[in-house]
């Protein structure tokens, strides 16, 4: 699997974007993982959640839908106030969506 293009984190909550390329249209992929510490005290990563992981996936979520949203609406004459987003961690760049 290739490098992901950008993380995101919410809490111990984590999602990769990767980019991919099929038949000259590109389209993203994610995956979710959370970090935890192990009984040795040695940190670990999952690919399963419990109920309580879910605010925090929601978070994750809800992030990357508005972003997509934001980048797939054509803009308007009258530009509204720009919203602050939300902290995460604070991305460093836009995603390419």
């Amino acid at each position: 699997m290739s490098a992901p293009i950008k993380e995101f984190s919410a809490g111990k909550t984590r999602c990769a974007v990767f980019q991919n390329e099929f038949n000259g249209r590109i389209s993203y992929s994610f995956k979710f993982s959370k970090s935890y510490m192990d009984k040795e005290k040695n940190w670990q990563n999952t690919d399963n959640f419990y109920d309580t992981d879910l605010r925090d996936l929601k978070i994750l979520v809800d992030y990357l839908c508005a972003k997509q949203v934001k980048e797939r609406t054509p803009k308007a004459q009258a530009q509204p106030e720009p919203q602050p987003e939300p902290q995460m961690g604070t991305p460093e760049a836009e995603l390419p969506f």
